[in-house]
């Protein structure tokens, strides 16, 4: 219990009273009351915004973890499928490659072949040239040949020719004078006979 002073005192204790009505304790109790209900209330509702706050936080800590996990997932299979293309591609550029190189060595080849075909070619072409040219000489050489001796041939049967004449024309003046020396008639047949084959021999030749 607070001290009784003197009246000194108490005048003191009055300069310090608070101004204003002072409140009744009751009232100050359901004020404070009041309050109390007010801020349990809004604990309460701070405490219901927390659990709420909480179990977002924690379903978004799940599905974050979800989300990572699939995340993780998705960068494995997609690694894994970039290390299977990567392989396919190595080995694909690979075979290429090799196919490339192939390819080349085989053009190469053919090229060489080409070549060696061409110049081979061009060799007979040259060989046959000139085998055709000897040919064509051989055959302008019996040609010049078998016109000398058709040329020769025919000066042979024409000196023949002119010689038989002259056997038949003394034969013919024999003949004649014969006739007119009145020979016997089987020599004179004869000598008919032989005329005849000798003219016809010489119409022959002409002919």
């Amino acid at each position: 219990m607070p001290k009784k002073g003197g009246k000194g005192k108490k005048g003191k204790k009055k300069a310090d009273a608070p101004i204003g009505v002072p409140i009744p304790p009751p009232a100050l109790f359901e004020y404070l009351q009041r309050e109390y209900e007010s801020m349990e209330k809004e604990l309460l509702n701070k405490s219901v915004e927390a659990d709420e706050i909480s179990k977002r936080t924690r379903e978004d800590r799940l599905a974050m973890k979800e989300m990572e996990k699939e995340l993780l997932e998705t960068q494995h299979a997609t690694f894994a499928i970039t290390s299977d293309v990567a392989r396919e591609y190595k080995g694909s550029q690979e075979g290429f490659i090799f196919e490339i190189n192939r390819l080349e060595t085989f053009l190469t080849e053919q090229k060489e072949e080409l070549d060696i075909c061409t110049h081979e070619c061009q060799e007979m072409v040259r060989e046959n040239e000139d085998e055709i040219a000897v040919k064509d000489a051989a055959i302008a050489e019996l040609r010049e040949r078998m016109d000398n001796m058709a040329n020769e041939f025919a000066d042979m049967i024409s000196e023949t020719l002119t010689t038989l004449r002259r056997q038949l024309d003394a034969t013919v003046a024999e003949f004649n004078q014969a006739k007119s020396e009145d020979i016997g008639e089987s020599k004179a047949q004869n000598d008919t006979l032989y005329l005849a084959k000798l003219e016809e021999f010489n119409i022959e030749q002409f002919e």
